[in-house]
């Protein structure tokens, strides 16, 4: 028989403790990204902060953002680098297998190889010491270079001393070297005396299979087969790490912070070693690694861990106060649903109803496994109620209440029992129920529809929050509703805020954020629920963002996610719109791809709670490390225009002073800023010194100048990481923009004389100007009284010969009765007389309107075999009577001018209308003409001149745009406000 009450969870908990795996926030970067290959050889960070990365398919850089990889050099051609190194004066030196050594200073490449200067061309390792030397090591001897010139050349051979199978160097005081092999230990070496040593398992190493050499401080550190082996004070002393020795081929050691250390191994992972070299940490797959594969690891200056793998690409970890405790690890393999609190403790639970208990620690937290509760077993707890030591759980199933240790199922009739929340009331002694179908009362053991008014036909409440006002409010799919005087009400001023899908009510100092699946708010209540404010608010707008959520809000830091990041930032900043001081930025998009559900995030003590379908994960806002590295601010490539900058006014790279003409001065500036800890989060700061105080901000990595003014100016430029950490250095570029001949000295002299001497010239060609264009404007007066005689002289003939004649004929028909051909004649003579009406006066505008009227009219050069195509908006009623007119000779005119003069075989016209201004385009494909070197004859033409005058009468604009063999584009613009 099955136990009816059960003792309070935390009494019946079997303590199954788990272990702890905390899973890293690592960022993942393979082919995909850009990467040349996923199967890294080395990695190496030079003094201007770039990654560079040699893969199997060549070598590439990285600025955190995007990786180059257009080193298109014949020096790189199918080769393997096998190690990247830069001196003190910024010469890069590759190291390669079968191709010698590269160097690269500035844009000059070199390579030195066994014909010329090496011994031999298959090179695994090269060093450089304190002084900016070279040092050149294998199993021939060591070569030492300075600027590309051997300064020293010992031979093994000569000594005869036999050392193969080189795979690293370390160089020590006294003029001494250790060189390691994999096959025959290490080499203690003295270039002064050429004495040497050879040390193996026989004599104090762990293994003669040795895959490095590393010096850091005074000791020296040979990493082996199983282990690793330090060098101090004379004595050797191995560490063997745990684990298979077959597993712990330990290729590198690097110093990490003060006191740690980082091994990467062939198939182990990564450990971290404390200054005793005890491993306190072994990073592998299980918490986050692509593969358990790794090359090398480096730590960069902003004490970034970066990992290269021998098959996954490579890896930055950059917090460790972000730790995920997955499914498979600590529940189960089983899917999380929810995460919440109760009177003894936070629980999760999972997808079968399984439950876990969850206790936050300093920095990490501890999962316990709890006995199986029957009645929440394929069960789901949507959410929990704490009130006066007693707990409500609403689940799918009906609510369970927890009290002095025992349970209590409480079941709604009508099996509505799908609870999916328990609230206050008014009332202390009640609370508010949100079901699947409707809302409840439950007073006195008893369950009571809520009376709701008329705008109310259910409510599916989410959560329910009391105010201080003892109005009882309801987050709900439907949107906002309130529960005042036992009546449940929307609220009023829903529909103009189109407010809907609600989900959580957060209450801070007196109001709440209302957390909305599509939008967020702030509810302001009032003592009259009805005069409460309800005001949208976005995060993600202020940012420039897409998607936003708010988990919680604690001690006025809210807790967002923003597309795919942890956003902190003050209330009272966001309410007044600042977004200056968001307090961090946190990615965990690798690890979070769905949507955080609602309810699902617990705050205590400055750590956060998150849970996900893929496990919990915790976050100690208080190990959330602000980035005080300044980020390394260059100038990558600097434009004109859109050409980069010549030669002639180019510049160092470490010192700009830019002197231009006045007519180069649209400068663009292409910048990098790299580093490696959320590089999409960095702002570049920037101001024109001789333009403008105020600093700006652009997150482009790029600064644009557009047509500055001549003077002298400073461009100075910062660049703030991802905690808002600006350098106090500036990195300035001086802009001296010259001023155009005209206004010098001694161009305003010349001017003086020139203006003093001709003043005489210019009053004579001022009024010879005058004569001309009055002799011009007779002309034009006495062609357009030519036309209009011409015109009437043209109709004259026209009703004689044409009409006159048929008339004729149509009166000698009838005397002679031959009327076979008269209705033919007649028909024709009636056709004759609508052509010439037309050409007197376009009558169809007053029929057909005179968007028709003009396309009729254009489309009748498809009768002189051109084709003819249009995009034509209607415009009636936007011009006076007496402009259609003329706007219609003006088409008619063009048309005319195509038929007869072009050699046209195709036309084009486009009318549009826009803010009541009519645009009219024209266009053919004919022989065209140099508008511009016949302007003045061809404006003389009665035709051209005729549309001018009709141009001038509407107030309107004309432009023409002509070139030989390139056809004609006519441009007409007509404000519509002043023709109507």
């Amino acid at each position: 028989m099955k136990r009816t009450v059960l003792i309070f969870i935390l009494t019946i908990f079997l303590s199954l403790n788990i272990s702890i795996a905390q899973t890293f926030a690592f960022r993942n970067f393979s082919i995909k990204n850009g990467l040349p290959s996923d199967e890294i050889q080395d990695i190496f960070q030079a003094q201007n902060n770039m990654l560079w990365i040699s893969t199997y398919a060549g070598l590439c850089t990285f600025d955190g953002k995007n990786f180059f990889s257009d080193f298109h050099r014949k020096e790189l051609d199918n080769i393997t680098i096998k190690n990247i190194n830069q001196n003190n004066i910024g010469q890069f030196i590759f190291s390669s297998w079968f191709n010698g050594l590269i160097t690269k200073e500035k844009d000059t490449w070199d390579t030195l190889k066994a014909s010329n200067v090496l011994y031999s061309d298959r090179l695994n390792v090269v060093e450089i010491d304190s002084a900016g030397n070279t040092w050149v090591i294998n199993k021939y001897g060591v070569i030492i270079l300075k600027n590309n010139k051997v300064i020293r050349k010992i031979s093994f051979k000569a000594l005869k001393l036999k050392f193969k199978n080189v795979t690293g160097l370390a160089i020590a005081k006294n003029n001494t070297i250790w060189v390691s092999s994999n096959s025959e230990g290490v080499l203690k070496f003295n270039t002064k005396t050429f004495k040497f040593e050879k040390y193996g398992i026989e004599n104090g190493l762990g293994n003669n299979i040795v895959y490095s050499v590393k010096k850091i401080g005074d000791k020296i550190i040979f990493t082996e087969y199983g282990g690793f082996t330090v060098y101090e004070n004379g004595k050797f002393k191995n560490y063997k790490l745990p684990g298979n020795s077959d597993d712990n081929r330990v290729f590198n050691i690097e110093k990490y912070g003060n006191d740690k250390y980082l091994l990467s191994t062939e198939a182990n992972g990564i450990f971290i070693l404390n200054s005793n070299y005890i491993s306190i940490l072994h990073l592998t797959k299980e918490n986050g690694l692509a593969t358990n594969y790794v090359k090398k690891v480096i730590v960069d200056r902003e004490q970034n861990i970066i990992i290269a793998t021998l098959d996954k690409g490579i890896q930055i970890l950059s917090e460790k106060a972000f730790k995920l405790y997955g499914n498979k690890t600590h529940f189960n393999n089983e899917i999380l649903i929810n995460l919440f609190e109760s009177t003894n403790g936070i629980f999760s639970q999972t997808e079968s109803g399984r439950l876990y208990r969850i206790d936050i620690k300093k920095d990490s937290i501890s999962i316990k496994k709890t006995a199986d509760i029957p009645d929440i077993i394929n069960n789901q707890i949507n959410s929990v109620y704490n009130v006066n030591q007693i707990s409500y759980w609403g689940t799918n199933k009906g609510i369970l209440k927890f009290e002095a240790g025992k349970i209590k199922k409480l079941l709604i009739p009508n099996d509505d029992n799908m609870i999916f929340d328990v609230g206050p009331s008014t009332n202390p002694n009640e609370l508010l129920i949100g079901s699947n179908l409707y809302n409840y009362i439950y007073r006195q053991n008893q369950f009571n529809k809520l009376i709701a008014d008329s705008s109310i036909n259910a409510i599916s409440s989410h959560d329910i929050k009391k105010d201080h006002f003892n109005t009882v409010w309801f987050a709900s799919s439907e949107g906002l509703a309130y529960y005042k005087d036992s009546i449940a009400h929307f609220y009023a001023d829903q529909k103009s805020n189109r407010v809907g899908l609600l989900a959580n009510l957060i209450p801070e100092d007196g109001h709440f954020w209302v957390c909305g699946v599509l939008k967020n708010y702030i509810l302001i209540p009032n003592s009259d629920p009805k005069k409460s404010k309800l005001i949208e608010k976005s995060l993600a707008k202020l940012l420039h963002k897409r998607r936003e959520q708010l988990l919680a809000v604690e001690n006025h830091t809210m807790f967002w996610i923003v597309d795919d990041k942890l956003v902190l930032i003050d209330s009272k900043d966001f309410l007044a719109n600042d977004i200056s001081h968001i307090k961090t930025v946190f990615s965990f998009s690798d690890y979070i791809s769905e949507t955080v559900g609602f309810n699902n995030t617990i705050v205590k003590n400055n750590f956060i709670l998150i849970s996900t379908s893929t496990g919990l994960v915790g976050i100690n806002v208080d190990e959330i490390s602000k980035n005080k590295i300044p980020v390394k601010l260059e100038v990558n490539h600097i434009k004109l225009f859109s050409d980069s900058l010549p030669l002639k006014y180019n510049i160092s790279a470490d010192h700009y002073n830019l002197k231009l003409p006045y007519n180069k001065n649209y400068l663009s500036f292409q910048l990098n800023t790299i580093s490696f800890k959320y590089p999409e989060s960095i702002y570049v700061k920037y101001r024109l010194l001789g333009q403008d105080t105020n600093w700006y901000e652009t997150s482009t990595n790029k600064v644009l100048l557009s047509y500055l003014n001549p003077g002298h100016y400073k461009l100075q430029l910062q660049a703030k990481n991802c905690d808002g950490f600006t350098s106090n250095q500036i990195l300035e570029i001086p802009i001296h923009i010259q001023n155009p001949f005209w206004q010098t000295y001694w161009f305003y002299s010349i001017c003086l004389l020139i203006i003093s001497s001709a003043i005489y010239f210019i009053y004579s060609a001022k009024v010879n100007k005058l004569k001309h264009e009055v002799a011009v404007q007779q002309k034009i007066s006495g062609m357009i009284i030519n036309s209009q005689e011409d015109e009437r002289r043209r109709i004259s003939k026209d009703l004689h010969d044409s009409v006159g004649q048929n008339l004729l004929a149509i009166k000698n028909h009838i005397k002679t009765n031959k009327s076979e051909n008269t209705i033919e004649l007649v028909d024709h003579t009636i056709n004759e007389i609508r052509e010439i009406s037309r050409n007197l006066h376009p009558y169809q505008i007053d029929k057909i309107g005179i968007t028709k009227t003009i396309l009729n009219t254009f489309l009748q050069l498809e009768q002189h075999d051109i084709f003819v195509s249009e995009d034509v908006v209607t415009f009636d009623g936007l011009l006076s009577e007496a402009n259609q007119v003329n706007l219609f000779r003006i088409i008619q005119e063009i048309c005319n001018n195509i038929v007869k003069h072009s050699n046209a075989n195709a036309a084009n016209m486009e009318i549009t209308v826009s803010d009541k201004i009519l645009n009219i385009h024209v266009k053919d494909n004919g022989k065209g003409f140099n508008f511009e070197q016949n302007k003045e004859n061809v404006l003389k033409s009665f035709g051209l001149s005729s549309i001018h005058e009709r141009i001038k009468i509407m107030n309107a604009e004309i432009n023409y745009h002509s070139e030989p063999n390139k056809g004609t584009h006519i441009h007409i613009i007509i404000d519509t406000n002043e023709n109507s």
